[in-house]
């Protein structure tokens, strides 16, 4: 049967692929002209997680992320002839995100490395001025909490949060923007 419809439709072979790293691509580059934009101009404190800049970019991150899942699967549906199935929309969200995660992961990396590798020295001050207002912790105790602390703040260790993150971000979006994207073909009558 499967034969039958590629024979009937054979756009239906258009692989995921290529759409999916050309927007993933887009968006990544897209996401690095913002952060470093946000750097360059100061707009965003390392030290404070809860800013409103840091939702701003956050915000903004998404509405990428999410912009590239919609025009991504909009072009995939087109080249399939104006129908796209769950799954195949699901494809192309994935493949943008397996390259926005790359992407993202890289350039914390090169980030914290070489463009701003002041900025991790920056939020282990910060976390331990926080660790020291808080009550009840003493010097051995906030010194136990900041080897963890620096564990996590090396530029590779970063990275791997900013892939994950980015990685479980963009499959959320990709579930829901595939779900709402989605164009079954009319189903063929056997009569």
């Amino acid at each position: 049967m499967n034969t039958l419809d590629t024979m009937q439709n054979p756009q239906q072979n258009v692989s995921p692929r290529p759409t999916g790293v050309r927007y993933g691509l887009m968006a990544g580059l897209i996401l690095i002209a913002i952060a470093l934009a946000f750097h360059v101009t100061g707009m965003i404190d390392y030290t404070q997680q809860n800013s409103a800049m840091t939702w701003i970019s956050s915000l903004l991150s998404y509405g990428v992320m999410i912009g590239a899942a919609v025009l991504g699967m909009k072009k995939h549906r087109e080249d399939l002839g104006g129908y796209l199935t769950f799954g195949q929309g699901f494809m192309v969200g994935l493949w943008e995100t397996l390259v926005i995660a790359a992407i993202t992961g890289i350039w914390s990396v090169l980030f914290f490395s070489v463009v701003a590798p002041d900025v991790i020295d920056m939020m282990i001050e910060a976390a331990r001025d926080q660790m020291a207002e808080q009550q009840g912790l003493n010097d051995e105790q906030i010194e136990q909490a900041m080897k963890i602390t620096g564990w996590m703040m090396q530029p590779a260790t970063l990275s791997g949060i900013a892939a994950f993150g980015t990685l479980f971000t963009g499959l959320i979006i990709s579930l829901i923007t595939a779900a709402i994207m989605k164009r079954n073909p009319p189903m063929e009558s056997t009569i």
